[in-house]
């Protein structure tokens, strides 16, 4: 028998117990033998894989398939998520400002009412009113001025309405445009 050298890197080769192949110990190369035993054709890894684990070279094209295909999904399915967040982002804050709009003509709308010369107790009602909307719309505060106070701390205005006598008070309201942003009490 002659001595079968790797057509790679010179070593001898092993033969395979069926005698059908011949395997390089160093480098890893595979041959097909033909019957004689002489080295046919090198076998590159795939068809190895194919040989050794019996799988069709159609079934190893479909995974090398799928691996290459996966990578634009991935991108796909990322550019997805990008462009559903902004879509989100957008219209919850169109829906948040037109919520604070809403409150914000509320406050107003309710404020109105207390306009001109009312009791004590319109006035604590106008105070809550303005104490509410202070502390949901930090973008749109209302000034309350009474006495020596003009602020628009809730905590201060707390501390107007404790200190209101039971008698009638003058509250005019002033706007900067359409909603109201000041509240003076006489």
């Amino acid at each position: 028998m002659e001595n079968l050298k790797c057509k790679t890197c010179g070593a001898d080769l092993s033969i395979s117990p069926d005698k059908n192949f011949a395997t390089c110990k160093y480098c890893g190369g595979t041959y097909k033998l033909n019957e004689d035993l002489n080295v046919n054709i090198k076998l590159d890894d795939n068809v190895k894989d194919v040989i050794d684990n019996g799988m069709s070279i159609v079934g190893n094209t479909s995974k090398t398939m799928a691996k290459i295909m996966i990578v634009p999904f991935i991108i796909f399915i990322i550019f997805f998520v990008i462009i559903a967040f902004t879509i989100f982002k957008s219209i919850n804050s169109s829906s948040t400002t037109e919520k604070d709009d809403f409150e914000i003509r509320s406050t107003t709308s309710e404020l109105e009412m207390y306009s001109g010369t009312k009791d004590k107790i319109f006035v604590e009602n106008a105070l809550n009113a303005v104490i509410k909307n202070n502390k949901k719309n930090q973008d749109y505060l209302i000034t309350v001025i009474y006495e020596d106070f003009n602020t628009t701390n809730t905590n201060d205005i707390s501390e107007i309405k404790s200190s209101l006598e039971n008698k009638k008070y003058e509250i005019i309201l002033d706007y900067d445009g359409k909603y109201v942003n000041k509240l003076t009490i006489k």
